[in-house]
């Protein structure tokens, strides 16, 4: 399911729906992954330090970005138009995959997209999310809950994003954290499309044992 140029709200209220049909065991729920691309938000985990927001919050709403507190882990990102959103709404406990193996999957889905391109990233050992390195610079952010052993929340990947809505913030609230794109890396425009099919692709190729093994349907 690819979802565009919906507030953050209506998304957020996408992944509770299908977090719940899992849960419920509603008209046998399937294991569903929502893509999407946000209108400029900010969003601060349920431990964010307020700080690490350097404009006034009324402000950022008149330049256009929303403001949301979330029950996702992490501190404060930003997503916008140019980065791809990828939401797993995934039964881990069905599918016997740890929230370590869980994040562990989603980064290397991550990882083989963005290689493809010919640069080269990785996980970093101390923080979460895909990297370059010499010097690090993030250029994937993850922030995930894990509720009754079904995941929400996800990752986000800087393709063709405006790298200048993140002065506005401390990404991450790591302090000196340098954020980059996939078009700044590469000096040429990405296409969304294609890397949204690579994504996908990876995705199911890095999880395919779990769905294979329980037999899951995926939407």
């Amino acid at each position: 399911m690819h979802l565009e140029n919906l507030p953050y709200q209506n998304i957020l209220e996408k992944q509770l729906y299908y977090h719940n049909q899992l849960k419920e065991k509603i008209k046998h729920p399937v294991h569903t992954l929502i893509t999407c691309v946000h209108k400029p938000v900010f969003t601060l985990g349920k431990n964010a330090n307020t700080k690490n927001l350097y404009e006034n919050e009324n402000h950022l709403k008149k330049l256009g970005f929303e403001v949301v507190q979330i029950n996702r882990g992490g501190d404060i990102t930003y997503h916008g138009p140019g980065q791809l959103v990828v939401y797993p709404i995934l039964d881990l406990t069905q599918l016997q995959i740890g929230p370590k193996k869980y994040v562990n999957l989603l980064e290397k889905s991550i990882i083989k997209c963005l290689n493809s391109y010919q640069i080269k990233t990785q996980t970093n050992e101390i923080n979460p999310g895909v990297w370059l390195r010499d010097p690090w610079r993030k250029i994937a952010a993850l922030g995930i809950k894990i509720s009754q052993g079904i995941t929400l929340h996800g990752a986000a990947i800087n393709l063709n994003t405006n790298l200048d809505h993140y002065n506005y913030i401390n990404p991450c609230g790591l302090d000196d954290m340098e954020v980059t794109s996939l078009q700044k890396e590469i000096q040429s425009s990405v296409n969304e499309i294609t890397f949204l099919q690579l994504f996908i692709e990876s995705f199911l190729e890095h999880f395919s044992y779990s769905f294979a093994k329980h037999k899951i349907k995926k939407n």
